[in-house]
């Protein structure tokens, strides 16, 4: 898996990453927590291949939905080494998931925008700067503030 993951071929990185997926869920020994792995290296490959700059894809949103189809292709790949459905499946799960990841970017960036506005109208403080502070972390302090 791992010289398939490197190798210098012609394969699409986004049909790539499904059968490493299968891979990995194939030869992973533990019955918990291997698909959240799996998952998080589809994402990682896809960062190192330069197909995404951030993890912002939420795969597991699509394939917890779908759980029963998801595992019913993996046995089905596993029965008649053939990936044809299961990369069709994961392509589905990545153009969906990039459809919902990016409405909620630009809801974000919307709600940061009019962030920015109401603090701007409201105070004389660096807006930018307390815009930017909100939305780089979860929560802040009052000394941070």
């Amino acid at each position: 898996m791992e010289k398939f993951v490197h190798a210098n071929d012609e394969i699409d990185p986004l049909i790539k990453i499904a059968v490493i997926h299968y891979q990995f869920e194939s030869i992973h020994p533990f019955s918990d927590g291997n698909g959240r792995t799996g998952r998080i290296l589809m994402m990682l490959y896809l960062m190192f291949t330069k197909k995404l700059d951030y993890p912002v894809l939420f795969l597991s949103e699509y394939i917890n939905k779908t759980r029963s189809v998801y595992y019913k292709l993996l046995n089905q790949t596993n029965q008649s080494n053939d990936y044809t459905d299961f990369i069709l499946y994961i392509l589905n799960a990545i153009a969906e998931q990039a459809m919902i990841s990016q409405n909620k970017i630009v809801k974000i960036k919307e709600l940061m925008e009019h962030t920015e506005h109401e603090l701007a109208r409201r105070t004389s403080l660096d807006y930018h700067k307390i815009t930017r502070l909100f939305f780089s972390f979860p929560f802040i302090t009052v000394s941070q503030l």
